[in-house]
């Protein structure tokens, strides 16, 4: 692979199928790398990414998963994002610069081509309920991991014995978690 461009915007559509309707989702933003090998042809994209906790998360490890329960869905938007006079992306791949690792420079890839199976067909579902949820202006304290970093943990009600049953009881914050369980199936 070779460096073909750096900062490239870049925009892309990920169709959408509901019960009631088929929504296009466009799609755009910046490229941090975009990489091309001419044999065999192949697109990649380069996302870097700085940690600096001691190990790289089961998030930052398995892409696809991480995408069809709806933590990272980064990978998954930019393998369908489209350059001028460039073939679509193979593969999108998180460069993670992690100072504390074993490992300081780290790779981990999402398949463009899971986007074509069943897979493909879990993240569309994924983000269809998450855009839904959105629309509906529905938001839900789901206290996890990610907790401990968040730039709102302040102003947060996770710690509310309430609003955590509200929470916990609500249908609605009932299908996230739900999300949150699913696995990828082999392809």
């Amino acid at each position: 692979f070779r460096p073909v461009a750096f900062e490239a915007a870049a925009q892309g559509i990920v169709s959408l199928e509901s019960d009631t309707s088929s929504v296009v989702l466009k799609i755009h933003g910046t490229l941090d790398r975009v990489d091309y090998r001419v044999e065999p042809p192949a697109v990649r994209i380069v996302d870097y990414k700085f940690k600096q906790g001691n190990e790289m998360t089961a998030v930052d490890r398995n892409l696809a998963l991480s995408a069809l329960r709806g933590f990272r869905l980064q990978p998954p938007l930019y393998a369908r994002m489209t350059l001028p006079s460039l073939p679509a992306a193979t593969d999108v791949q998180l460069l993670f610069l992690a100072p504390q690792w074993k490992q300081p420079i780290s790779r981990s890839t999402f398949d463009a081509g899971l986007w074509t199976g069943h897979t493909g067909d879990m993240i569309r579902q994924t983000l269809s309920t998450l855009l839904q949820g959105i629309g509906r202006r529905e938001f839900f304290i789901l206290p996890d991991g990610y907790c401990d970093y968040c730039e709102f943990s302040s102003a947060c009600r996770r710690h509310d014995t309430m609003a955590w049953w509200r929470s916990y009881r609500s249908p609605q914050a009932r299908v996230l978690r739900k999300l949150r369980k699913q696995k990828v199936s082999d392809e």
